[in-house]
């Protein structure tokens, strides 16, 4: 089955910002080359700070306060939602779609 995207930019002004546009594209770009889903089942707590900021993903201190969001007995489990992203960000991958299994919610993380 064909993926259509329709990409709608609004601003305030009559037309959109160089960088509003060229982001644009690049997200239509990675849904059409099919971009990466990782679902989690995490707090939503601990999704919302996941979703805050790709900072996580690379830095030892951010991740540190990531790790310390989960409950105790899931730092390993932690651990592999890290990895399973660092593994698609070595893939080239610009985007993956990080999916809440526990409420259904859908966040766009840039790499």
């Amino acid at each position: 089955m064909p993926f259509h995207l329709t990409l709608t930019i609004t601003t305030p002004f009559l037309l959109p910002s160089p960088i509003a546009f060229e982001t644009a594209l690049h997200v239509c770009s990675a849904f059409q080359e099919g971009i990466p889903v990782v679902a989690i089942d995490t707090p939503v707590n601990v999704f919302e700070i996941l979703c805050k900021s790709p900072s996580w993903i690379t830095d030892d201190d951010t991740w540190k306060a990531v790790v310390s969001s989960f409950p105790n007995s899931s730092s390993g489990y932690a651990l592999q939602i890290r990895d399973a992203v660092s593994r698609r960000r070595a893939e080239g991958h610009h985007f993956i779609l990080l999916f809440a299994v526990r409420d259904g919610r859908v966040h766009l993380l840039t790499l």
